[in-house]
């Protein structure tokens, strides 16, 4: 009996595009988390805090 070559996974085009989708989600995070350390939330802002009260 001919067995067909086993294929491994890190030979795969899906391994290729779970490490492309690996690689997207740490840009994302590493992202997130630059944003928090550089910018202040709108609502942490002292001088627009006027605008943010409801007229009730």
């Amino acid at each position: 009996m001919n067995t067909p070559p086993s294929i491994r996974f890190g030979q795969t085009q899906a391994s290729v595009l779970l490490d492309l989708l690996r690689a997207l989600a740490a840009l994302l995070v590493c992202l997130e988390h630059w944003r928090n350390l550089f910018y202040v939330d709108y609502g942490q802002i002292a001088s627009h805090r006027i605008l943010l009260r409801s007229p009730m």
